[in-house]
């Protein structure tokens, strides 16, 4: 815009040319099976820029440097899809088939990019409106117009498209180019000759509306000879009818385009043979006519204020006849499939009237279920209702009698239990709709559970004491649900997959995921819910606060588990068991973490759900977890790669013991065996270790963490510390990058000449380069000023070895004003002068015109 403004075209133009560079047909083909539905430029969102919009806008003087642009773009677009196969009529394939466009009509789109197609269209729509100024508007200046068709249109690759674009930029001056109209007409013949589908001629709008346009001046020669071949190849007989009606329909299509040209017997003629009268009035239309969008809305069979006034045994008589799945499909008679009347639609109605009639429908809860009398659907829509009923509103739920529901659960219960459920998906095509199962109707009862016994404020909403025991069965039998199982985490039948990094192979996605997106995940928090509501039955001075029907359950299930999901959940939750009975969780450890190795998998799941919950220090420091630790240093996260983690591994522990070395430094120092052990090996890791501390205690702004550090002169003296001993004994510039998030002097945790000395050696160490650079840049013009010549050799590492010599050049002089800061400062200084004035000819030497403002510090 400011470009324009400016009316700076050319920069506008080398500008363009950058914003739609092109991928190689390799890059593409790394992400896209197909190139229908991949982007050829790197650039997204080319609508954003308004790229086209600027190209068509620029002045004449420039126009045709804009087309030319264009047209190299466009070729290298169309030359990426390949030769076309043998036979065909075009050599090139189609990049993207613009079947819906009129080349006559075409514009620069001001809707949103719905596909990468678009892109395509909007560059094809420059070509065609630059094309249109140089052509459309000089047919008298022959040699400049036929100079301009030769140069560009005409070198465009042959494809379905271009021979369009061809077509429409012929009959913008007809006169000049009756020749080549001529052959462009006559090819249709010469297709139909060779056996080949004239489809590829005629198809869409401009071949009939150049006819239109041109067929007056080429001659009447040409125009008998030419509407004889039409009724000759057009009129014939076909053995299959249907081909026939549609040959006739095109012959009839081309003749009325020409209709005025038609002499009274050609006239009568085509009558004859087409069935139908020429019509002048004819308009051709693009082979793909307008389409109809939008998102689909399900519906009910009845409005939604008929439905709020049904009583409620009247819904559920409705939901077991007239409203089954497959009755409502019936009723879809109409052509509106936006809004198609299924069960989707009755299972939203019902979910709202809950929402109105909550205490009614818990009371009628036993109207809601019954094993092949009521489709799952509703059954699962209930609960659905109740759950996000009570979610909004728990202070309503709170005063409401919960017998009706928990009769209810216990049904289901005792029928699965008779009976189990099956797990089949139920296919979208035989009602229109996705419909829950009875896998999607136990997950509805976990949630409702969960959210029934869920502490809010101090409070939950339901009498816990009267329901214990109920609730405790209703999460027992949740538990033994076969959702997931250990087929649901193999590649080949997972139900849960994502994408590898880096990578188009999909692999299982991680079991944190899984979890809590499967009944006994979702189970497994509701029975941590009812372990906080349990233990508040246990006096104070009570050492052990929980039940043995509770410890009975949670051993059953870690005794019998095979999935990682569940073992995640396990090592997730393990402190909200461990302080209620921390000598019953020592004796299960090698359960929850087990040492057998046809279960690794089982306890790397269960390890990595302990590691990505918080750090306690009496858990951190139990002999029991300190061995614990000790093993996971072992643990890379390469030992199951058939799946996701949910955290990298190597993260996750290094957070752990960066958190104990901070906060629990009089425990965990430098001579703490697992610290030893942490910085013998796993670069990784301790890179991790670095910036974590920095990103958490240095750089960040946690409030817990800032308040440690203020109030701590020793913490603040470990991370002194800290950054002297990795110094002193490693050399490795991995470990060295990552303390750029050290580089900060607003919390007082180091003061200017320690600090400029320890980045000086630190940069000595990478050779320049950072991992993050922002604190630097904010602190490099004060020690300009208070360690000048420590901050010299600092800017030189930085930006001539880090930046420019290494091939990594550094910009901060387009951001931030603190570096011509620093060099004015430097620069000043009588001491580091000649240093500087040495360093700024190297950086604009090397560096070239990135570097050019420091010309006026040194004049």
């Amino acid at each position: 815009q400011t470009l324009a403004d400016t009316k700076g075209y050319k920069s506008i133009l080398m500008l363009a040319e950058a914003v739609l560079s092109l991928r190689t047909r390799e890059e593409i083909d790394q992400t896209s099976k197909g190139f229908t539905s991949d982007n050829p430029f790197y650039l997204k969102d080319l609508l954003y820029t308004e790229v086209f919009n600027y190209l068509t806008s620029v002045d004449d003087e420039h126009a045709e440097q804009a087309l030319e642009l264009t047209v190299k773009i466009m070729t290298k677009v169309i030359l990426l899809s390949g030769k076309a196969k043998s036979g065909e009529v075009f050599p090139v394939q189609d990049f993207y088939y613009l079947s819906d466009i009129d080349f006559f009509s075409l514009s620069l789109s001001e809707k949103e990019h719905l596909s990468y197609r678009d892109n395509v269209r909007e560059l094809t729509a420059t070509i065609k409106i630059l094309t249109q100024r140089l052509i459309g508007e000089r047919c008298s200046k022959e040699s400049y117009i036929r100079f301009i068709h030769e140069k560009y249109i005409k070198t465009l690759p042959e494809n379905k498209s271009m021979w369009r674009l061809r077509l429409f930029v012929l009959s913008l001056c007809p006169k000049v180019f009756k020749d080549e109209l001529r052959r462009a007409f006559s090819r249709l013949f010469k297709v139909m000759d060779a056996g080949k589908s004239y489809f590829y001629i005629d198809s869409g709008t401009e071949y009939k509306k150049a006819l239109k346009k041109s067929f007056a001046v080429l001659g009447r020669e040409y125009q008998r000879e030419y509407i004889e071949k039409v009724f000759k190849y057009f009129g014939g007989n076909f053995k299959d009818k249907e081909e026939e009606k549609l040959h006739k329909q095109n012959g009839w299509q081309i003749l009325s385009s020409i209709c005025r040209y038609l002499t009274v017997k050609e006239k009568e003629k085509c009558e004859e043979i087409f069935g139908n009268k020429c019509d002048s009035a004819f308009e051709p239309v693009p082979s793909i006519g307008p389409t109809e969008g939008g998102w689909i809305s399900d519906r009910g069979p009845i409005s939604k204020e008929r439905f709020n006034k049904l009583k409620i045994s009247a819904i559920a008589e409705k939901l077991r006849t007239e409203w089954r799945p497959e009755n409502l499909q019936k009723k879809n008679t109409y052509n509106d499939f936006l809004n198609p009347i299924n069960a989707e639609g009755v299972g939203e109605q019902l979910k709202d009237d809950i929402n109105k009639r909550l205490q009614d429908y818990v009371k009628n809860a036993n109207l809601f279920f019954k094993r092949d009398v009521i489709d799952q659907h509703y059954t699962y829509s209930f609960f659905r209702g109740i759950h996000e009923a009570v979610h909004s509103n728990r202070t309503n739920a709170e005063s409401l009698n919960w017998n009706g529901l928990i009769e209810r659960c216990l049904n289901i219960k005792k029928e699965g239990e008779r009976e189990p459920f099956n797990r089949e998906m139920r296919e979208r095509h035989e009602f229109d709709t996705w419909l829950s199962g009875w896998e999607d109707v136990h997950s509805a009862m976990a949630q409702t559970i969960k959210e029934l016994i869920r502490e809010v404020e101090g409070r939950i909403v339901i009498d816990f004491l009267k329901y214990r025991d109920k609730i405790f069965k209703i999460i027992s039998y949740l538990l033994d649900y076969p959702h997931p199982i250990p087929e649901d985490e193999e590649p080949e039948t997972a139900i849960m997959k994502s994408q590898s990094p880096g990578d188009n192979t999909y692999i299982v996605s991680d079991p944190f995921s899984i979890a809590i997106t499967t009944v006994r995940g979702q189970t497994f928090e509701a029975l941590v819910f009812f372990v906080y509501q349990d233990g508040k039955r246990f006096t104070k001075e009570e050492k052990i606060k929980i039940f043995p029907d509770v410890k009975k359950l949670y051993e059953t299930v870690l005794e019998k588990e095979k999935t990682r999901a569940l073992m995640f959940m396990f090592g997730y939750y393990l402190p909200a068991f461990y302080f209620r009975d921390k000598e019953w969780i020592h004796r299960l450890l090698p359960e929850i973490f087990p040492e057998k190795l046809e279960k690794k998998h089982l306890y790397l799941a269960s390890w990595e759900g302990y590691l990505v919950n918080k750090l306690y220090e009496e858990i951190f420091f139990d002999p029991y977890f300190q061995k614990l630790y000790k093993r996971g240093l072992a643990f890379t996260g390469k030992e199951d790669p058939k799946r996701k983690f949910f955290k990298d591994p190597d993260e996750s522990i290094a957070a752990h013991f960066a958190l104990a070395f901070v906060v629990f430094h009089n425990r965990f120092g430098f001579d703490h065996p697992l610290f030893k052990a942490f910085w013998k090996d796993n670069i990784k890791r301790q890179a991790v270790f670095i910036s974590f501390i920095g990103r958490i205690f240095i750089s960040g702004n946690d409030a817990k963490a800032n308040s440690l550090l203020e109030n701590n002169s020793e913490s603040r003296e470990r991370l002194k510390e800290l950054w002297d001993w990795i110094l002193g004994n490693f050399d490795n510039p991995e470990l060295f990058t990552e303390f750029g998030f050290w580089i900060n002097l607003n919390k007082n945790i180091f003061n200017v000449s320690w600090l400029v000395e320890r980045v000086k050696r630190t940069l000595k160490r990478t050779n320049g380069v950072l991992s993050w650079d922002h604190g630097l840049t904010k602190s490099i013009a004060v020690f300009a000023k208070d360690s000048p010549a420590d901050a010299l050799e600092i800017v030189r590492i930085y930006l001539l070895e880090g930046g420019v010599r290494s091939s990594q050049l550094r910009m901060p002089f387009l951001i931030d004003n603190n570096w011509l800061k620093a060099f004015q400062l430097l620069y000043k200084n009588k001491k580091t002068r000649n240093g500087t004035y040495s360093l700024i000819n190297n950086l604009i030497k090397e560096g070239g015109s990135t570097f050019w403002k420091l010309k006026e510090i040194s004049q």
